[in-house]
């Protein structure tokens, strides 16, 4: 890869935090440039943290639909900046 290029995954997620903690602790983070996470439903107890701090976490306080978080994820990574963009669900 080359080294102006940037990684980001954009991770959605409703209500599920045993399924989250389980897909955040096999993320390659020191390899992500920037991690995404949107989620509609209760805030989640523990705190998630990357090496560099490049977490976003957008908590909704209304529901929405996954198209709806996925395009604000997409938005936000454009937004600052991305050459890779990975979407995924932590079901």
């Amino acid at each position: 890869m080359k080294k102006n290029e940037k990684i980001t995954v954009i991770i959605t997620t409703f209500n599920s935090e045993t399924s989250f903690k389980k897909l955040w602790e096999t993320l390659p983070l020191k390899k992500i440039d920037n991690v995404i996470v949107i989620n509609g439903g209760n805030e989640y107890k523990s705190s998630y943290k990357t090496n560099n701090d490049q977490i976003i976490w957008i908590q909704h306080t209304d529901r929405h639909n996954i198209a709806y978080a996925r395009n604000e994820g997409l938005r936000i990574a454009q937004q600052i900046g991305n050459t890779h963009i990975f979407l995924m669900e932590d079901d």
